[in-house]
């Protein structure tokens, strides 16, 4: 028999020879229940579940949250891999403005002319505009300066339809933000639902240059995002408060961030809608 008093941490297989099985580690008195639930229901294993709770044991109240991101970072994609269909494409979205404004720095350039590339890779200008956007990408995306720009600082979050299609904005984009629990729409507190529409920019992503497609967990989400609006189960978790007729979550992956130059330079940009 076990004592009851005894470090209750670890528990064992009942018959002899099985597999040894390691229990969740309890609760650190500072960390949110809410994530410690979310913990128990990951996906990662358990072994890097018991470190990270064991890591905000450890730090105390004061530097949990910087001890719990800085073990997320150390251990990213620790879910299960995910077998992406040949031809598939993946969708990512990310606000306008930061990216344009993160392109034109590493490139060295107008924000202004970014903007303007961007209307032109969505098909927005005339035939002559857009084809000159389509060249630029490649001389300085494909092939020039830009190969250097990725599409995500850590790691991608990808979403993909159910049964996987060959374009994944075929579907209502004004409501894609709030469907996929964007940060920039989360329930966030003292931060309400944005009461104007977002410029978002979506790009589109080959399965061929996707590597190490995981199941997210709690060490791709990371404190806030466990905290606020990241749920395990491999689905986006849509906002709450979502503007009517913005329903359904949609398959999320994670993984190795790929470069902006293997996306498609097709680009989409779109507002979303208000709530």
């Amino acid at each position: 028999m076990i004592d009851s008093t005894s470090d209750a941490r670890y528990a064992c297989c009942a018959g002899w020879g099985e597999k040894r099985i390691m229990a969740l580690h309890v609760r650190p008195d500072h960390l949110p229940e809410i994530i410690y639930d979310k913990i128990q229901r990951d996906l990662s294993p358990e072994l890097l579940r018991n470190n990270l709770l064991d890591a905000c044991e450890a730090a105390g109240e004061a530097s949990m949250i910087a001890e719990f991101d800085a073990h997320c970072e150390r251990n990213p994609l620790a879910g299960g891999s995910v077998a992406l269909s040949p031809g598939e494409l993946l969708g990512h979205v990310k606000p306008e403005q930061r990216t344009i404004a993160h392109v034109a720095r590493e490139l060295s350039i107008d924000p202004a002319e970014v903007a303007s590339l961007f209307q032109g890779l969505a098909g927005e200008l005339t035939k002559v505009d857009n084809e000159l956007a389509s060249e630029w990408f490649t001389e300085e995306i494909v092939n020039g300066q830009g190969q250097r720009i990725s599409l995500a600082r850590r790691i991608a979050w990808l979403f993909r339809t159910d049964p996987p299609a060959q374009d994944p904005f075929l579907c209502d984009v004004e409501c894609l933000p709030w469907n996929l629990g964007l940060p920039v729409c989360a329930n966030l507190p003292g931060r309400t639902p944005p009461s104007a529409s977002l410029d978002c920019i979506g790009f589109r992503v080959p399965a061929s240059c996707v590597t190490n497609a995981s199941q997210p967990t709690v060490f791709d989400a990371g404190f806030e995002a466990a905290l606020h609006y990241w749920s395990p189960g491999g689905k986006t978790v849509p906002h709450p408060h979502r503007p009517v007729g913005c329903s359904g979550a949609f398959d999320e992956i994670v993984a190795e961030t790929p470069m902006l130059r293997e996306v498609s330079s097709e680009f989409v940009r779109f507002k979303s809608k208000v709530s």
